[in-house]
């Protein structure tokens, strides 16, 4: 059986961490190994991570770098053959692991496997991807960063770290551009809480995204 590796990023996220870890400790599947990154909280994070199984690595960065420097420093500690990127603000469905590293078992030609997710807090929806598209992914990201991936296809080191924002449509960009592929698990796995003090509460950003689509010289429609 193929082992699953999670690389949790967390920053200033103490206020729902208990919630995060009770989601993570009660998957049906339980992940081979948990390497926390902490990019240099200056809440009470730290208290909030005692009490957590001593096989969870865990590791306090001395300057806040951003998220896309924080899970690269956490890939390098990786070594299972499925690994998820998991932000501290999500709240998993029990299943979740176990349906992603399924799907991915089930479909040994795809890297990817991504499913449907839901908003909360100062953004409530609900966020439905599509199966499987180079083209279409090309005109818009439609796959999570909070997605399972095969570790030996990811680039090294996965995450553009000049990107603050659309890194992980960056990185599924580069991944199509050299082949692989990903599948949809076609239900809304985990949800995730939006603040309007966070990088991803504050909505979307124009200049972010004409970055990415300059690096992949891509036209939008």
């Amino acid at each position: 059986m193929a082992t699953v590796g999670a690389v949790v990023l967390t920053y200033n996220k103490a206020w729902i961490l208990r919630e995060f870890f009770d989601s993570l400790r009660c998957q049906s599947r339980r992940p081979d190994e948990v390497i926390l990154v902490d990019d240099a909280s200056t809440d009470g994070t730290q208290g909030e991570l005692s009490g957590l199984p001593d096989s969870w690595l865990r590791l306090k960065l001395s300057r806040n770098g951003g998220q896309s420097r924080a899970r690269n420093i956490g890939f390098r500690y990786a070594s299972c053959d499925y690994v998820i990127f998991l932000d501290a603000d999500v709240v998993m469905e029990p299943d979740m692991l176990e349906s992603l590293a399924g799907a991915l078992d089930a479909h040994p030609e795809a890297s990817i496997a991504y499913c449907h997710y839901r908003r909360k807090g100062s953004r409530v929806d609900s966020v439905r991807a599509i199966p499987w598209d180079a083209a279409a992914l090309r005109r818009e990201n439609y796959v999570s960063a909070i997605s399972l991936v095969r570790r030996a296809d990811l680039p090294r080191p996965p995450f553009d770290e000049t990107l603050a924002r659309y890194e992980d449509w960056d990185l599924w960009l580069r991944m199509a551009l050299d082949g692989r592929s990903g599948v949809l698990v076609d239900r809304p796995l985990f949800t995730a809480w939006y603040r309007p003090a966070d990088l991803s509460g504050r909505g979307e950003s124009r200049d972010w995204h004409r970055r990415v689509l300059a690096k992949h010289a891509l036209v939008r429609d």
